[in-house]
């Protein structure tokens, strides 16, 4: 006998997480944007020297070292975030919302990791131009192109985050007993 898939609509996010998944992101973004002005207008070298010695470690220059380390991090943990997010839901069902479980933290922080990577690898190069193919963004100013493109991939998984996690997005649909339909 073949159980019956779970029929509930798949509802929405509540609104006081989305509110405050929104509000973590901004909090993140402030703090990562006064990091940028602080290194940019160079009354901070906090980025300089923690990027030194991942460079000095790794070969590479600073504003390489360090964007490719968080981002690469932040990606594992989003990693992480997803396989046991994907656990819950055939084991348990679809989520309530964005936050509904500890999984969906992990994926928020590594998804907005992803995007301070890119943030911080378009901010990092001071006085070198970052490559041959890097892109005026302000007089002075010369961005990675590899920078830009992480920075809008971060941004635009950030911007989905909410829809994905609060079931109108999620694909795994499960049985009333748990187990996935045949």
């Amino acid at each position: 006998m073949l159980l019956a898939a779970d029929t509930r609509p798949a509802g929405g996010a509540a609104i006081g997480e989305v509110i405050l998944a929104t509000g973590i992101g901004l909090g993140l973004t402030a703090v990562l944007l006064g990091l940028v002005f602080l290194h940019r207008t160079r009354r901070s070298t906090v980025l300089t020297r923690v990027g030194d010695r991942l460079g000095t470690a790794t070969g590479v220059p600073a504003w390489v070292a360090l964007p490719t380390i968080l981002t690469t991090v932040s990606l594992l943990v989003a990693l992480l975030g997803m396989l046991w997010d994907i656990a819950l839901h055939i084991g348990v069902g679809r989520d309530e919302g964005p936050l509904a479980n500890p999984a969906h933290f992990l994926i928020l922080f590594g998804l907005f990791g992803v995007f301070a990577g890119g943030v911080l690898a378009c901010t990092m190069p001071l006085e070198e131009k970052p490559g041959p193919s890097s892109v005026r963004f302000l007089r002075g100013w010369d961005v990675p192109v590899g920078g830009v493109i992480l920075t809008a991939a971060g941004f635009y998984a950030l911007l989905g985050f909410p829809w994905t996690t609060s079931g109108t997005g999620c694909s795994v649909r499960t049985s009333r007993s748990g187990a996935p339909p045949i």
